[in-house]
């Protein structure tokens, strides 16, 4: 059987396909990336500060010395509404039972104590967070280091991103 040679017409369609289909595939790549950088960049962004400000109103509460470490942490949870982690002296204290000290990696610990403020992103039971610390020190504590630890969910960020990938796909 003899192959049949393609005119010019076939060939340049052709072409003209597959390089449609390479452009399509690298914009579709570049949108997501794009778009996954800026959406979790700006939650972050907006983490910080918010735990910041919750870190300050934490540091208060530390300060004051007037309740236990362990209503320290619930007042703190309570005042904020957020998921935190709070580590007195040696001691860890949490607000949400699954996510405690535990689920903090040793790196954003160890970035805290040495910079005084730092930001990871997780994974806890299958849910994405970032965890932001922040180091609760220049604030006369009778000696005592306090460090403060919020998890910031991602979950709505992560379906965002799904929807956006299935779009583009």
């Amino acid at each position: 059987m003899r192959l049949r040679r393609r005119g010019i017409r076939t060939r340049s369609a052709t072409a003209f396909a597959l390089l449609a289909l390479v452009l399509s595939i690298t914009l579709s790549v570049v949108t997501y990336q794009l778009a996954r950088w800026y959406l979790l960049g700006q939650r972050e962004d907006l983490a910080t500060q918010q735990v910041t400000l919750n870190a300050l109103v934490t540091r208060g509460l530390v300060a004051a010395g007037d309740a236990e470490p362990e209503q320290v942490a619930q007042a703190a949870s309570s005042l904020t509404n957020a998921r935190s982690v709070i580590r007195i002296g040696d001691d860890w204290f949490d607000a949400v039972v699954e996510l405690n000290e535990a689920s903090i990696p040793d790196e954003l610990i160890a970035a805290v104590d040495q910079d005084g403020a730092a930001r990871q992103r997780v994974v806890v039971n299958g849910v994405p967070y970032v965890v932001v610390g922040v180091d609760l020190g220049g604030v006369d504590l009778g000696g005592v280091d306090a460090v403060y630890f919020e998890f910031v969910p991602l979950v709505e960020y992560q379906r965002t991103l799904e929807t956006l990938l299935t779009v583009l796909v």
